[in-house]
């Protein structure tokens, strides 16, 4: 391999933000905080707060939840099972190993899955958690930056759309599909 090849093309992605976290505002902090806990398989990393707030590290972001005020709160209806929020400007987006494994989890946690017209059987979902929220769990998305023949198979380089990570991929010639392994 070439390292310094590699290098070169991880240089021509020039990020000038990065996020951070995504917060999220929840009647029920109560009730939210634990179906985050099972969907996320974490625990809220905050001390300090906690009746207020749950800050979770999620996969090289944090998430939080933040409750809202109870003078704002008990003005909101929130109904069993929820009325999804599709007017929602924000939607969550995780990205998970095997969609069909975690759609089953995902509704073992009591949460209601949506499968979009757009959206392929084994590549991605939506799901309404306990309050309304649309969040979707799809597949990671890979786009090719550069080819090279190196050894004796062929490998290509390729790249997150999030830009976060570097993969290396060996494939036999003529094939459509190479595994992904992260680098």
């Amino acid at each position: 391999m070439q390292p310094k090849r590699i290098s070169t093309l991880v240089s021509y992605h020039r990020q000038t933000m990065k996020l951070r976290g995504a917060l999220l505002y929840v009647k029920d902090l109560k009730r939210m905080r634990e179906f985050y806990s099972q969907l996320l398989g974490a625990t809220p990393t905050n001390r300090d707060f906690t009746d207020v707030w749950a800050n979770f590290e999620a996969g090289g972001a944090q998430f939080a939840l933040h409750a809202i005020p109870a003078e704002i709160a008990k003005n909101i209806e929130i109904k069993a099972p929820p009325t999804p929020r599709e007017g929602n400007p924000l939607k969550l987006i995780f990205e998970v190993r095997d969609v069909e494994t975690e759609r089953a989890r995902v509704e073992s946690l009591g949460a209601q899955t949506v499968r979009r017209p757009w959206q392929k059987s084994g590549e991605a979902f939506d799901a309404v958690d306990p309050e309304g929220n649309i969040l979707s769990s799809l597949l990671p998305r890979c786009r090719l930056i550069s080819t090279a023949k190196w050894n004796s198979g062929n490998r290509c380089c390729v790249f997150s759309s999030a830009g976060s990570r570097l993969f290396l991929a060996e494939y036999p010639t003529g094939s459509t599909n190479p595994a992904l392994e992260p680098w």
